[in-house]
């Protein structure tokens, strides 16, 4: 075949577009403004598999990276709960642990964490994020971190959930700047958040080992606002 020939007919295998149907490649890790095409699938306590999306559709997805471990994780369980209560035709939220030092050891290496769960009353769902597979996806890096997917599973925000993870401001009566609720009501009022990033405040997820030697990875190059 003349080469002429071979090279026109490369050039339109390069323009010809995919079959109709064919899923935009995956992106990852997901971060602001990505779509996330691919089911969210965790465990629960019981061994209970959940899809996230398929369970929660039409609303918009926080998922909050969460540790017994963590005194900030702890305290914001209520308040998440609360926000929940508030928003629940709208929104699910969801905890997740992707701690190794909580997930594996022992006999029954989940004792200590349904002993907290039942002790402290925490009523949003837990589930399990294996090996901080999850955690990689969206290259989470510290506990008491969210992501706000929005119904149309496009990440909106990520990171702390407001400037007072010990309270301190609310014992002094002053307000705490709630990044993660304004974010929120921006994404169910249909609009980008104003502040789409900040720092979390707990403590460093606790990833599986890698070649021999835990991981807690970086922090993310997030905008702190105000500063």
């Amino acid at each position: 075949m003349p080469a002429a020939l071979l090279a026109l007919l490369a050039t339109l295998a390069v323009q010809v577009p995919p079959p109709a149907g064919t899923p935009p490649p995956v992106v990852k890790p997901y971060t602001l403004g990505v779509r996330i095409v691919e089911e969210l699938r965790l465990c629960d306590l019981d061994g209970k598999e959940h899809a996230l999306f398929e369970a929660h559709k039409d609303k918009a997805l926080v998922l909050v990276f969460w540790s017994y471990k963590d005194p900030v994780s702890r305290f914001y369980a209520p308040h998440l709960a609360e926000l929940q209560r508030r928003h629940a035709d709208k929104l699910a939220l969801v905890l997740i642990d992707s701690n190794h030092d909580e997930l594996v050891g022992g006999n029954d290496p989940l004792a200590r964490l349904k002993e907290v769960v039942k002790a402290e009353k925490v009523t949003l769902p837990l589930l399990l994020d294996r090996e901080n597979r999850l955690a990689d996806d969206f290259k989470a890096t510290a506990n008491g971190q969210v992501f706000l997917v929005d119904a149309n599973r496009v990440v909106r925000y990520f990171g702390g959930i407001d400037d007072d993870p010990k309270g301190e401001r609310r014992a002094q009566g002053l307000a705490p700047r709630t990044w993660l609720e304004d974010a929120l009501a921006s994404v169910l009022a249909g609009e980008r958040p104003a502040v789409d990033q900040s720092r979390p405040a707990g403590r460093p997820i606790k990833r599986a080992p890698r070649g021999g030697v835990p991981s807690e990875g970086s922090l993310p190059d997030a905008k702190k606002p105000g500063g």
